[in-house]
């Protein structure tokens, strides 16, 4: 099960930004703590008497942060997502023995191939952190980073949104998101 908490930010077009905290558990999904996000600021703007101007309010961003953050587990939990050996939330798959697929035989080849794949994924990591967002800030300037200054306006805003397409259209590199942070790795 992941765990952890989503960061959803707004910001009004005179400059104010008002930030939400919604457990996982309460929006398993992006797009569900954005609209819980979206509840909790209309009921904020209503207790003081405000009208809701959404007109004028972006969401600027919705970020997943981990419980835990920790690179070799997230490592880890890719290598055993690769092999079939978790589910998609993150649960494990139950082995049924010889007579099911072969990844749920896990025989000492098995353990074998996921050993050398976990292994192989280390020496591919770029960086791991909280965010994407916060991943490439780290490695900005180093041999691993990205050059964000062509993605940088006059007040130093990034946008985050040329970036990651033309990142995805390199096609060179993965992001995997982890419960226990975001991992970059080179292809």
């Amino acid at each position: 099960m992941i765990t952890g908490t989503w960061l959803v930010q707004f910001q009004h077009s005179t400059g104010s930004v008002w930030e939400y905290v919604i457990p996982v558990g309460d929006a398993p999904t992006a797009a569900q703590a954005r609209a819980t996000a979206v509840i909790r600021h209309t009921a904020t703007l209503q207790r003081y008497g405000r009208n809701t101007p959404w007109r004028t309010i972006t969401v600027t961003a919705v970020r997943f942060r981990p419980e835990i953050l920790s690179r070799e587990r997230a490592t880890a939990w890719v290598a055993l997502r690769e092999a079939d050996a978790l589910y998609s939330n993150g649960g494990w798959r139950t082995s049924s023995g010889a007579n099911g697929p072969a990844w749920e035989a896990r025989d000492d080849g098995w353990r074998q191939r996921l050993r050398d794949f976990h292994e192989e994924l280390r020496t591919q990591v770029l960086g791991h952190g909280p965010t994407f967002q916060d991943v490439l800030k780290e490695l900005a300037g180093t041999p691993q980073g990205w050059d964000l200054t062509p993605y940088t306006d006059h007040e130093g805003s990034i946008n985050w949104a040329a970036l990651f397409g033309d990142i995805r259209k390199a096609a060179t590199t993965t992001v995997w998101r982890t419960p226990y942070g975001v991992l970059w790795t080179d292809n």
